[in-house]
């Protein structure tokens, strides 16, 4: 997968490389299995989507898939996306095809959001938590609106003292109204799709990246002196909660 990326798009960096393909997969499998919205391949001359105008909420538009998520939905016409995120990256996601952006921290969110596009029909949550996005999210759905969750869902976060916990279960995480499509995404299941199982990775992928319809991730480059430090600094950078709208990447080779 490298060696075509950077083959057919040779002014990435490898560091840029390597945020592409498990979370642009997970974009493509998302909207495409998930969401069930057309991303047809090639993209027919004017096309159109059949949900075009309807409301598309990304709850966590800065985080990797979020960032992959709006640039697929823009490129194939779906003009009304929102997205969750922090007021410093409002611009930036506009700019890859947000229309709306709201402050995720914002105690009244959710009001916003509901006074503003009223009930949602399209989710997709990238975070995956169960008081942190499944909670308001589920109060922004009615009968017959899709939901789709990174899985695995957070229970309960880490601490110092304590393991973290998690669920692959979406159900019973939020109270979701009657009607409701609450799916975790499982991103492995997308070789089911026969396009994608034969085309995504080789062929769509490279494209969209040389034609600079689809940008790499921002990243950040962890230090350390060996590859068991660089590791360990990650994720210690990880788990503060400072991380925001870039990717953690660090050396696996010592030279």
């Amino acid at each position: 997968m490298f060696t075509t990326l950077l083959s057919k798009c040779r002014s990435f960096m490898m560091q840029e490389a390597v945020t592409l393909p498990n979370n642009l997969v997970t974009a493509f499998h998302t909207i495409s299995t998930d969401l069930g919205l057309p991303i047809p391949w090639p993209k027919p001359e004017g096309y159109v989507p059949p949900r075009a105008s309807e409301a598309i909420l990304i709850w966590g538009g800065a985080s990797s898939v979020g960032q992959y998520a709006l640039q697929v939905l823009k490129y194939y016409g779906y003009r009304n996306i929102i997205a969750t995120a922090s007021p410093s990256h409002h611009g930036y996601l506009k700019s890859l095809g947000a229309i709306r952006c709201f402050d995720y921290r914002d105690p009244n969110v959710v009001h916003d959001i509901g006074r503003d596009m009223g009930s949602l029909p399209l989710i997709i949550d990238c975070i995956g938590s169960k008081a942190g996005t499944l909670a308001p999210i589920s109060q922004l759905t009615g009968s017959g609106a899709k939901v789709a969750i990174m899985l695995p869902v957070i229970v309960k976060a880490s601490t110092d003292e304590a393991a973290p916990e998690y669920s692959m279960e979406v159900e019973s995480q939020a109270a979701w109204a009657p009607g409701v499509e609450a799916r975790g995404v499982r991103t492995h299941f997308y070789l089911q799709n026969e396009l994608f199982k034969e085309k995504l990775q080789s062929e769509i992928m490279p494209t969209l990246l040389a034609e600079g319809i689809v940008k790499p991730n921002r990243y950040e480059l962890i230090e350390g002196n060996t590859l068991v430090e660089r590791a360990q600094n990650a994720l210690d950078k990880l788990r503060s909660g400072t991380v925001s709208g870039a990717r953690l990447v660090w050396r696996v080779a010592e030279a």
